[in-house]
C-alpha cells in the first residue's frame, strides 16, 4: 500500500489512541479532562477535530453546562474496539 492512509495519519500523532480510549472509559467528559488527564499538548485540539471529522467522536452541549462534551459514536466505539483487540495482541507472545 503507497502513500499515507487515514489510519497511519490518524495514529501517527501521540495521544490519539488515549483520547478515544479515556472518551470511551469516561463517556461526556469535557475537553478540559482531557487536557487534564491525557495530555496538554497544543495539538490536542486539532486532534479533537479530527477525530470529530473522522467520526469518531461526537461534540455536544450539556443542558446546564458551557463546557464542550465528547461521546464516541457507534463507529468509535467499534474503532475503540478493534484496538484493544489489537492491544491483547501484543500481549501473547508467540
Amino acid at each position: 500500500m503507497a502513500g499515507i492512509t487515514k489510519l497511519g495519519m490518524l495514529l501517527e500523532t501521540s495521544k490519539t489512541t488515549d483520547i478515544l480510549l479515556y472518551v470511551r472509559d469516561h463517556p461526556y467528559c469535557k475537553k478540559t479532562d482531557i487536557y487534564r488527564n491525557v495530555s496538554r499538548n497544543i495539538h490536542i485540539p486539532a486532534k479533537i477535530e479530527e477525530m470529530q471529522k473522522l467520526g469518531l467522536i461526537t461534540l455536544e452541549g450539556m443542558i446546564g453546562s458551557n463546557a464542550t462534551h465528547l461521546s464516541l459514536t457507534d463507529k468509535g466505539v467499534l474503532f475503540t474496539d478493534l484496538l484493544l483487540e489489537a492491544d491483547s495482541l501484543l500481549d501473547d507472545p508467540e
